[in-house]
């Protein structure tokens, strides 16, 4: 995660900190209670507050997120080679192609192909073929 992004979610906590406090110390000002007590339960409601914080920002550093679908190194390249659509193929199913002369299975993120299309290969992961209709950008 970017330090901007990180920055951005510890204002927005604080921010949210700030409108639960002024709506507490409104609520209590219309119940008419006095400011003694009034500042006591605001004090404990933001070192509450600023504790639940600190442990967000504490731990969510540790997380680290996973792929859905590993990645592995392929020995062989296959950004924009084609393969034979051997079974209809949308975002949601997977579907079997002909791939360099062996059956894989693939999936797409945009496109639907239907028994008998040709599809580019975009990328590998683990043993499934992300298929597209057209041919990767190279950079």
């Amino acid at each position: 995660m970017s330090k901007l992004v990180f920055i951005v979610d510890v204002l927005s906590l604080i921010l949210l900190l700030l409108f639960f406090s002024t709506f507490i110390a409104l609520e209590l000002a219309a119940a008419q209670a006095e400011l003694s007590a009034t500042l006591v339960i605001l004090a404990v409601f933001v070192i509450l507050m600023l504790f639940i914080i600190y442990v967000i920002v504490k731990y969510s550093a540790k997380i680290k997120p996973e792929l859905l679908i590993p990645t592995y190194d392929h020995s062989i390249s296959t950004l924009g080679d084609t393969c034979e659509v051997l079974e209809d193929i949308t975002p949601a199913n997977t579907g079997w192609v002909r791939y360099r002369g062996e059956l894989w299975q693939a999936t797409s993120v945009r496109s639907v192909f239907k028994k008998g299309d040709i599809a580019y290969v975009v990328a590998i992961r683990g043993t499934i073929l992300i298929i597209e209709r057209e041919p990767p950008l190279r950079l």
